[in-house]
């Protein structure tokens, strides 16, 4: 296996070209924005590369903590779905059923905390989903909206 470059700067490194080799090639028009919306697509495609499998299992984690004395029959059933997934893998495939897994736990949560008036829990639980909420910002952060202005 090649481990350098890595996925993120192969994504660098075609940005550099669409804008340094692609770009100045482009005429005005949909053409042209179409080759600056993939120079964003990139750039998210890139952060989202470095970071994605890292977020993920943080996340998994947090949701893992904050379900494990939750006392509800909805969500222990959900953490058990969820502790019952392969979460060792570092394969995209695993990490993604197992955030899936999760996710669904945390639903059971915030329903859980909601409907019991539990202010505590549902404090927790927008914890992660802030957390959640600050990355995909962090990934859409340079998205423009080009050909809009």
């Amino acid at each position: 296996m090649q481990s350098s470059p890595a996925t993120t700067e192969i994504l660098e490194g075609l940005r550099t070209e669409v804008r340094e080799a692609v770009l100045p090639e482009v005429g005005a028009g949909p053409a042209r924005v179409a080759v600056e919306m993939l120079d964003n697509i990139l750039a998210n495609l890139a952060t989202r590369a470095a970071h994605e499998i890292a977020w993920m299992r943080d996340e998994c984690a947090q949701i893992d903590a904050l379900a494990a004395g939750v006392e509800d029959p909805s969500t222990q059933s959900a953490l058990a779905a969820y502790r019952d997934a392969d979460r060792t893998s570092l394969h995209l495939e695993a990490v993604q059923a197992a955030y899936d897994r999760a996710g669904e736990v945390l639903s059971c949560a915030v329903e859980h905390a909601v409907t019991q008036g539990d202010a505590a829990l549902l404090a927790a639980c927008r914890t992660v989903l802030q957390i959640r909420s600050d990355r995909e910002m962090d990934i859409l952060s340079g998205w423009n909206m080009v050909g809009r202005g």
